[in-house]
């Protein structure tokens, strides 16, 4: 009944309602349930449209919370495409 952008603003409201203290909580248990392409997507959208330390503090939960080889796998997603030096 509704359209994907109806939806993304239904959850974008949902996600502004959730107290700052607890999103770390969430996001963790978030990070354990997604696919590694569901998180690579939330990952990369959170680089897009948040600041940095929002994107960081993600990505720290990311490493902390996922298998080393999970972690490996969104990290090389994550970069696929970038100019390595």
């Amino acid at each position: 009944y509704y359209t994907d952008k109806e939806i993304l603003n239904i959850n974008l409201q949902i996600v502004a309602n959730v107290p700052q203290e607890d999103m770390g909580f969430y996001s963790a248990w978030m990070m354990k349930g997604l696919s590694n392409a569901e998180i690579t997507r939330w990952l990369k959208e959170v680089q897009t449209n948040a600041p940095d330390y929002i994107f960081a503090n993600l990505f720290g939960i990311a490493e902390k919370e996922l298998s080393y080889e999970r972690f490996r796998k969104i990290l090389e997603d994550l970069t696929e495409g970038a100019m390595v030096a």
